[in-house]
């Protein structure tokens, strides 16, 4: 699959089930969710959710082989950032 079609699917699979949001600041969100841990005392919580790095989820995508032009599904994964220990 070249380039061009590849892009051309993975909007089409994104475009069909999200919207855009241009003010989210992923690091700020990080940190609003900080705040009511370290006020509940859940300090070990607190420290896992400060040490990841990612501060987004991860997206990939999987080819519907079963469909007409083998769209893409868009998968969206919560590991290897702080969401998961929330």
């Amino acid at each position: 699959m070249d380039v061009g079609t590849y892009g051309a699917k993975a909007l089409s699979a994104l475009s069909e089930h999200f919207t855009a949001v241009e003010t989210f600041r992923p690091k700020e969100a990080k940190f609003e969710v900080v705040k009511p841990l370290q006020k509940a005392n859940l300090e070990t919580l607190c420290s896992r959710v400060k040490a990841i790095k990612e501060n987004c989820l991860s997206l990939f995508f999987s080819a519907k082989m079963h469909k007409p032009d083998v769209p893409f599904r868009a998968i969206i994964s919560e590991r290897h950032t702080w969401q998961l220990q929330v």
